[in-house]
């Protein structure tokens, strides 16, 4: 699915067949029904709809392909896979992202289990 307001349907009509690769390409629509009937999502590791993915259930694999502008010190609590060969590897090997330490990268849910009462705790001067 592409990014909402990206016209590069075209575009990326063009590679696939390129690449003779049989897929559908979607430039809209909810993105809720597109995740439904996958088995899994590949996808940006910046990306929100990794949130959406993993709150629907289904298996998220983020990509980073390089050149990037990201620190990946903020992505290290699961496999992000930088390269395709790896992600095609783990594939075939049936091995899934750790999902909780994907959105532990993100929320910091573990960390900091109720955000809203901490803030409120530090404007109140309390300690940890």
């Amino acid at each position: 699915r592409l990014h909402p307001g990206s016209p590069k349907s075209r575009y990326y009509k063009r590679i696939a067949k390129f690449f003779d690769v049989e897929c559908e390409i979607s430039a809209e629509g909810p993105f809720k029904h597109l995740v439904a009937w996958a088995d899994f999502v590949i996808g940006p590791a910046t990306s929100g709809a990794m949130l959406e993915v993993i709150s629907a259930g289904k298996p998220y694999y983020p990509v980073l392909l390089p050149p990037h502008s990201i620190n990946v010190k903020y992505l290290e609590g699961s496999p992000v896979y930088t390269e395709l060969d790896a992600l095609g590897r783990a594939l075939a090997a049936g091995d899934v992202p750790d999902q909780r330490k994907l959105l532990n990268d993100f929320n910091s849910f573990d960390e900091i289990p109720d955000p809203a009462a901490r803030v409120w705790q530090v404007l109140r001067g309390e300690a940890a």
